[in-house]
């Protein structure tokens, strides 16, 4: 199968009884055949056909469900290009969503009733005159569809979270869907048999490419939470992979610490996770001991530790770049701090710093680590950019005149910057951080990561993922949450020495608010933008 297309006309036409997908949240479970999802999408996409031409934009804006899974399938089917984005829930999010309208310029967007009736309470005149559909309004057709989509045309956008910068959106070919799903497949040794449980949001490259377009590329089972639900009550997830047999299922370093935190194994629900093959734990810096303490924890559940799947990505890929194989322990190598400031690896039984592996790269998305100034190839051990290539590679920025870092020419020929540092040992590539994220302290590099993990071992009041190092003017800078403003003192004054003693560094400590320290709309941590907010004055402070 050549588009995502072919896949839904296949799959309905040999299979229309069968199950694509459950959407259970609430308590209540609704389910969507193969046979349905392609007659409700072509329905869709047929209205979607008079209003916007192949090539169009339209925004996709659902609600996490169904509706959503068929509002994008119908965008594929009509040959538009679709945006997915999440629905706004305040002004601030309404004003992220009219930039992204403005940089996509899309002829309409589509949304489920609830979301719009949302919108219209938030809605100042920011999307202007844009048409808003309801999903649900698009009548039933048996009508069929000329001039399907072929391979090279642009099938979505893929808005980044803005972690590191302006939100962009990712180019990304039906071709490239297609082979990156297949590389997926391989790497997590996925079949028809295969269940994935996923409470990931639509809107991002992890929940749309491996949690919706994945089951349907393969074949087997799609069970969808919301992400509200999980946020609300993280034990939703697992109670899901116990319920269905979930075999494949995953998400950020954080999900898989918060199920840790509220599971009582003496009071808590009764969980089997024995059906669970691939835990794949990915989009954010992956933590050992966060892995070590999720294995200790659901051990008794049944969870085996060889389920655990450290793995690396990037919407600029698609999704997928390295991970696996399937069925061993995390690779954990154990280095100095030391000497990878200084750009090398020197492992080391009793080194102060635990380094996750992300797997091998899979053979048709070679990755190569290089020097971030000249892209000479670095050797085995040494610290660079990680560049991919490959038929995964997305195309380009939309509107944007940076497309070049998806061209860059190393050994002949052309692969994307990710921006990633990290390097390659024994076949296996380990992500060290975000090359704009580093700091650089007088002439030595350091990882933020490694300094915001210390803080949060400082002390037991620092808010987890509540911390953002950075640094001004050659000084280090963090700023941290703090639960209880009457300690905050003393949690300044133990992480000062925290960060002392483990980095060699003076820093200095910017107590702040719960929920202070901004995030992205997918959670990822903005430490730029906390600087800015530092630099202004405008971070809010803890107050007594």
């Amino acid at each position: 199968m050549t588009t995502f297309v072919d896949l839904i006309r296949r799959r309905a036409t040999e299979d229309p009884g069968g199950t694509a997908y459950t959407f259970t949240a609430g308590g209540q479970a609704e389910r969507l055949g193969y046979g349905e999802l392609e007659h409700a999408a072509r329905s869709v996409a047929v209205g979607l056909r008079e209003i916007a031409a192949p090539g169009d934009r339209v925004l996709v804006m659902c609600s996490p469900g169904l509706r959503f899974v068929v509002a994008f399938a119908a965008a594929l089917y009509a040959g538009v290009i679709a945006v997915p984005v999440y629905p706004p829930t305040n002004p601030r999010s309404l004003t992220r969503l009219a930039g992204i309208a403005q940089d996509a310029k899309p002829v309409a967007l589509v949304a489920d009733a609830p979301v719009l009736a949302l919108l219209a309470t938030l809605d100042d005149g920011q999307l202007g005159d844009l048409p808003l559909l309801a999903v649900e309004d698009f009548p039933a057709t048996g009508a069929d569809l000329p001039g399907l989509p072929r391979p090279d045309d642009v099938a979505f956008l893929q808005y980044t979270s803005g972690s590191t910068g302006d939100p962009k959106g990712v180019v990304v070919t039906h071709g490239n869907l297609v082979h990156n799903s297949e590389v997926i497949r391989d790497r997590m040794a996925l079949s028809r048999d295969s269940v994935c449980v996923s409470w990931l949001p639509p809107y991002h490259d992890m929940g749309l490419v491996g949690g919706i377009l994945q089951p349907l590329h393969t074949g087997f089972h799609g069970v969808l939470l919301t992400p509200l639900e999980f946020l609300q009550r993280p034990l939703c997830w697992l109670e899901a992979v116990s319920a269905y047999g979930g075999t494949v299922s995953g998400g950020p370093d954080f999900a898989f610490d918060l199920c840790v935190q509220r599971y009582d194994p003496e009071t808590g629900p009764e969980l089997d996770l024995r059906s669970w093959a691939v835990a794949f734990s990915g989009s954010e810096p992956i933590k050992s001991r966060t892995l070590q303490r999720f294995a200790e924890h659901f051990a008794s559940c049944g969870l085996r530790r060889t389920a655990l799947y450290p793995c690396y990505g990037l919407a600029e890929a698609t999704l997928f770049v390295s991970g696996g194989p399937v069925g061993r322990e995390p690779v954990i190598l154990r280095a100095r701090t030391e000497a990878l400031a200084r750009g090398v690896v020197e492992p080391a039984p009793d080194g102060d710093l635990a380094l996750v592996g992300c797997g091998g790269p899979h053979p048709e998305l070679p990755v190569c680590v290089a020097d971030p100034q000249t892209l000479d190839p670095l050797p085995d051990g040494q610290v660079g950019e990680i560049l991919v290539a490959g038929p995964s590679v997305a195309q380009g920025y939309w509107n944007r005149t940076d497309d070049h870092l998806f061209h860059a020419e190393v050994s002949g020929a052309a692969h994307l910057r990710t921006g990633d540092l990290g390097f390659l040992l024994d076949g296996e590539l380990f992500v060290t951080g975000r090359n704009k994220d580093v700091l650089i302290i007088r002439g030595r590099n350091h990882y933020p990561q490694d300094i915001e993990d210390t803080v949060e071992r400082g002390h037991p009041l620092v808010r987890t993922r509540g911390v953002a190092a950075f640094t001004v003017d050659d000084r280090l800078v963090v700023a941290v949450e703090i639960a209880d403003p009457a300690a905050a003192g003393e949690v300044v004054a133990a992480v000062r020495a925290a960060v002392a003693e483990e980095h060699g560094l003076a820093a200095q400590v910017v107590p702040v608010a719960p929920r202070g320290v901004p995030k992205a709309s997918n959670g990822k941590l903005q430490r730029g933008r906390c600087r800015a907010l530092y630099l202004d004055g405008e971070l809010p402070p803890v107050l007594p």
